[in-house]
């Protein structure tokens, strides 16, 4: 009697002696991982890289600009202070005369503490008054009582600065001209604001 023997058919992956390796399917699915995919990839890197531009440049925009308001400030503070300090030495030098004579009086400056970057004088003799602003500013007399200090081509917030450092009653500010246009005394914040709209501005000042 013939039997017939039928053999249980075995899974590609199993193991019945022989180990039948499945090729059908990719690696990447028989270890568990997943394959990646360099486009996408490069893609993520590109947006993180630009965002990362972007930050960079907010920050450094937003530190230039701090820094310009520091200087400005900065600049400000020493023109106020240039000019007062000059003003007090004229009068001071004049003060048992009350006269100003007819001419620069720059000259009185020297030796008065102020740097070589405010106050040199020039290979033919005249002083030369430089604001922290890299402008002119003159001192002259009028041949009688008063003399005239100017500033020449301040932007806005320092000709504020400069008018507004003689606000006081006590500084003996006689006159006030920004632009041509005479502000009259007792100055005020809202007038010198107005005075001081444009680009550049000549301040005079009378004493």
């Amino acid at each position: 009697m013939l039997t017939q023997i039928f053999s249980r058919p075995t899974h590609p992956r199993c193991h019945t002696g022989t180990q039948v390796e499945d090729t059908t399917l990719p690696q990447a699915q028989g270890n568990g991982r997943r394959m990646r995919h360099p486009r996408r990839a490069r893609r993520g890197s590109l947006i993180s890289g630009m965002l990362y531009l972007l930050v960079i440049t907010v920050v450094i925009v937003g530190l230039y600009g701090l820094y310009n308001g520091m200087m400005n400030m900065l600049r400000s503070n020493q023109l106020h202070s240039q000019l007062t300090r000059a003003v007090a030495i004229v009068e001071r030098y004049h003060s048992y005369t009350g006269v100003y004579a007819n001419e620069s009086l720059l000259g009185f400056l020297d030796g008065e503490g102020f740097t070589n970057q405010e106050l040199v004088r020039d290979a033919t003799g005249n002083f030369i008054f430089t604001s922290p602003y890299d402008t002119d500013i003159t001192i002259r007399g009028n041949g009688a009582r008063d003399f005239t200090v100017t500033v020449n081509d301040l932007p806005g917030p320092a000709c504020k600065k400069a008018a507004l450092a003689f606000q006081g009653s006590g500084s003996g500010l006689d006159s006030l001209v920004i632009e041509a246009a005479t502000v009259t005394l007792p100055m005020t914040e809202s007038a010198v604001n107005a005075a001081c709209n444009n680009d550049t501005n000549d301040v005079s000042l009378i004493f």
